[in-house]
């Protein structure tokens, strides 16, 4: 399945090549910043423990007619008009040490993981200040310098894919900018298995053996806000996931089932082009 979305990725170089030939012909923009972020993150899906994060902040926002990187992650425009859009993206999450988690202890680490892969965007209504669509994101899942089983450490690990189909609603005005998301997360069972699986050798009796199953998630809420002014950015954002009815409830890793993330960050902007 995963060969599949590198498929895709491939197919996407040609899109970006013809927008850099075309650059000429085309009009692109780059902004390039810097600033302070905090965030407030799980250590995993259904994880009762959090870290926190104050940090840097670079800030980018190329655009091109094809290809935009912004704070949204990279995006390769495949189609798009006034009903349907293909567009190609990248995500990421931070890497654990079991150690620093109670439930996972004396369990494999988790790495970094990328996400990659199109997402559809049907237009479902279209106004001059806002828009409403029903977005189908189907990415792969790559986990980044974890360790397997036997606790070697691996640079990289096939994790399965997931789905996560949302109605998307996003309205404009001349400094703010606002988005809401409603929708579902599925996801394969290699996937949920690197969160919510326990393998025999290590159960104990607060951490029974279990084995995650493919299928629904979670649902999950979200929203971002941005205000514009002059050369600065305030951006932030928030997310609610509950895992209550999804297949692997039951998990002894799953301690709370619904939770928030989120985090804001300042940003001073400078124009390149």
């Amino acid at each position: 399945m995963n060969k599949f979305f590198l498929l895709v990725a491939a197919s996407c170089l040609p899109f970006v090549s013809h927008a850099t030939e075309n650059k000429s012909n085309s009009k692109s923009s780059l902004i390039l910043g810097a600033g302070l972020g905090v965030a407030s993150l799980p250590h995993y899906p259904g994880s009762d423990e959090n870290d926190d994060y104050f940090l840097p902040l670079p800030y980018i926002d190329f655009r091109s007619d094809r290809l935009s990187v912004n704070d949204k992650g990279l995006n390769a425009e495949l189609i798009n008009n006034n009903i349907i859009q293909l567009d190609f993206d990248i995500t990421g999450s931070f890497s654990v040490s079991s150690d620093d988690n109670t439930a996972r202890k004396g369990m494999p680490d988790l790495g970094f993981f990328v996400e990659i892969g199109p997402q559809v965007s049907l237009r479902l209504i279209q106004k001059q200040n806002y828009y409403i669509s029903l977005d189908i994101p189907v990415r792969a899942s790559y986990e980044l310098l974890g360790e397997d089983e036997a606790f070697d450490d691996k640079f990289v690990q096939d994790a399965g894919y997931l789905l996560e189909p949302r109605v998307h609603y996003e309205a404009k005005g001349e400094n703010i900018s606002f988005d809401f998301d409603v929708g579902i997360l599925w996801a394969s069972e290699d996937y949920q298995s690197k969160f919510f699986s326990v393998n025999q050798e290590f159960a104990t009796n607060d951490r029974v053996f279990y084995k995650a199953r493919s299928g629904l998630m979670g649902h999950r809420l979200s929203t971002t806000f941005k205000y514009e002014k002059d050369n600065w950015l305030i951006l932030s954002y928030l997310k609610y996931i509950d895992l209550s009815q999804g297949k692997n409830e039951l998990s002894p890793l799953i301690k709370k089932d619904d939770y928030l993330l989120g985090g804001i960050g300042f940003v001073r902007k400078f124009k390149i082009w």
